[in-house]
């Protein structure tokens, strides 16, 4: 994920060179950030950001790549550094890929198996994730029992069937790497690139520079003779430095107290602007086993009909996607008609009618975040909750003591304000397994919902491949808030951001972020 980079504009012109008389100097897309970016070497720690992964998207060819548009065709990935999807082995464990022919490091040497099994070496690597390290990319691999490389035959073992494995693949922390890479939990920016384009040069917290990749062969394109990040400034001056033209685009997204102007200026989707959904999900936790909603379906659908979405979401509306499901937009599986509960207003009338008879004690304790937006929000839900005929109790919480109490199961709380769910990748199984299940990896199950069918149910469709898994997985999602309501979903977090007027073919990959190889100029 990211951190913050500054380019000096002499740097660009030092790096980059002239044409010679007659020819036209390559292009340089200029892009900047507030946040500095932090190691782009890709089996290292990152950080709580994304634009580490933007940047080594562009100069990486992992086996496996987002197509565009693929939540809406049900195809979660499709093959990149891999001639084909790899051949699976009738139990689900084994997959065995084969890898282009064509493929080059910058430095002319060739990508094989030995390449994309060194960078899964490294992830599993304990040197390189040292335990004092708060987050780890080591679990990308976690499943991986064996590998074993020949040729250009990579195969793959692993310990039991998941079926997100090619998702998971297709995340930058599978670069392939040359063999000798050596591991080192600081990180080795990887400046020979199996991409598009490679790592010139970074100097942390001052500036990026990338180039072309003279040996990829591969279907994206090289539109730019060289990239340049400049770190700095804030997201309101680098708003109005792409809207001038001084940069072709910014990692920062619009600005919430801009963002009405931009929507009025360049309007959405129309070539500059653009809605960028996360691979979120925000929504509340309802507490199984709390007296209140302990046996108490009735009234766990009546909180989700209560809520009102667009006045929890009024202060930015270009900054959420409203929804009452678990798949938020951008990922594999989410589906327009697939809300339960309405997201254009509450439903008041339906909610009384489930609620009566089922209010118990009539008082719920609600825990909140105490930032100012999640106590807005927390006292919306009150007042809604309010209107069944439910008496709520906010209790603010920092966000580690939030979360250390939601963890025990002994507190006594029934809901809380909203929260936030990151997935780690983008595919549906990040949202069902670790929220709503028991199986290893089911870590932020705070609900306390203990179903084996559920477990067995989500097993299965880890078992499955393509869309048929896709499918499986957004019929689940659908049926924990329809005929079980652990948490109730509010919505999805997206993000605006602008293009210079030169920029065109803009498209944005679910976890990654812009895809720098699709960019274009329009002139």
């Amino acid at each position: 994920m990211i951190h913050r980079f500054c380019l000096v504009a002499v740097l660009a012109a030092v790096l980059v060179p002239a044409g010679s008389a007659g020819t036209p100097t390559a292009p340089v897309l200029r892009l900047a950030s507030s946040e500095d970016v932090g190691t782009l070497d890709p089996q290292a720690e990152w950080t709580a950001n994304l634009n580490s992964f933007t940047l080594l998207r562009a100069t990486c060819t992992t086996l496996m790549a987002f197509p565009e548009r693929f939540a809406a065709r049900g195809d979660a990935v499709s093959p990149d550094g891999a001639v084909a999807a790899p051949r699976v082995s009738s139990d689900r464990r084994t997959y065995t890929f084969v890898i282009r022919p064509d493929l080059r490091f910058s430095d002319g040497r060739a990508v094989t198996a030995a390449a994309y099994a060194r960078a899964i070496e490294r992830l599993r690597d304990p040197v390189m994730h040292p335990p004092t390290q708060q987050f780890s990319v080591s679990f990308y691999a976690a499943d991986i029992a064996a590998i074993h490389a020949r040729g250009r035959v990579l195969s793959l073992t692993l310990r039991s069937p998941a079926g997100d494995l090619l998702t998971r693949l297709a995340m930058p922390v599978f670069c392939p790497v040359p063999r000798d890479t050596p591991s080192d939990p600081d990180g080795i920016p990887l400046t020979i690139g199996s991409g598009p384009y490679h790592l010139v040069e970074q100097v942390p917290a001052r500036s990026i520079l990338l180039g072309r990749n003279p040996f990829y062969r591969g279907p994206r394109k090289a539109e730019f003779g060289s990239i340049s990040v400049a770190i700095g400034g804030t997201p309101q001056s680098l708003f109005q430095d792409v809207a001038r033209g001084t940069y072709d685009y910014a990692f920062d997204p619009v600005p919430r107290d801009l963002a009405r102007q931009a929507v009025a200026q360049y309007g959405v989707g129309r070539g500059r602007l653009f809605y960028v959904p996360s691979i979120s999900l925000f929504y509340s936790l309802l507490n199984l086993r709390s007296p209140l909603f302990r046996d108490n379906l009735p009234l766990r659908k009546a909180i989700g009909y209560a809520i009102d979405r667009p006045e929890l979401f009024r202060p930015y509306p270009f900054g959420a996607h409203r929804s009452a499901q678990l798949i938020p937009p951008g990922i594999a599986g989410f589906s327009p008609a697939a809300n339960v509960f309405p997201i254009t207003g509450a439903d008041v009338r339906t909610a009384r009618r489930l609620a009566r008879g089922h209010l118990r004690g009539r008082h719920a304790v609600l825990y909140s975040l105490p930032s100012p937006d999640n106590l807005r929000q927390s006292e919306i839900i009150k007042y809604n909750l309010g209107q069944i005929g439910l008496d709520v109790e906010i209790r603010p919480f920092s966000f580690s003591a939030l979360f250390t109490k939601l963890a025990d199961p002994a507190e006594r709380w029934d809901l809380t304000g909203g929260i936030s769910w990151f997935a780690d990748y983008p595919d549906p199984s990040d949202f069902m397994t670790p929220l709503f299940t028991t199986l290893p990896g089911g870590y932020w199950n705070l609900s306390g919902l203990n179903d084996p069918g559920l477990n067995r149910r989500v097993l299965a469709a880890n078992r499955l491949l393509g869309p048929r898994r896709i499918r499986a997985f957004a019929r689940i999602a659908h049926d924990l808030v329809r005929d079980v309501v652990p948490v109730v979903p509010l919505g999805a977090g997206q993000g605006m951001r602008l293009v210079s007027a030169r920029v065109g073919c803009v498209h944005f990959e679910a976890g990654v972020g812009v895809d720098l190889s699709a960019l274009c100029l329009l002139s």
